[in-house]
């Protein structure tokens, strides 16, 4: 259910925001507290965008973290409620 939830997020970020900053893996990871290969393997998966650098290191939008991390944070009972007052 997170995961379905962090995609259309995603799509609606990638497709309405144009990113000013990009936040490196370690801090990403950090923010989102996780480990940097998770992170990484989430970027990989598509579970999390991202854009590389010509030498490929891997940045992220601090604007779908932001998201992201709300979406890891919340609990089953805030998530029914939100689900009921968008009803």
């Amino acid at each position: 259910m997170h995961i379905y939830i962090i995609t259309v997020i995603i799509y609606f970020t990638l497709h309405t925001n144009i990113p000013k900053t990009w936040v490196r893996p370690k801090q990403a990871a950090e923010f989102l507290g996780v480990s940097t290969q998770t992170l990484k393997h989430w970027a990989d998966r598509g579970y999390v965008p991202c854009t590389r650098n010509e030498n490929g290191h891997r940045y992220f939008d601090p604007d779908v973290l932001e998201e992201i991390w709300l979406v890891l944070t919340v609990t089953d009972d805030e998530f029914e409620q939100m689900l009921k007052i968008t009803a």
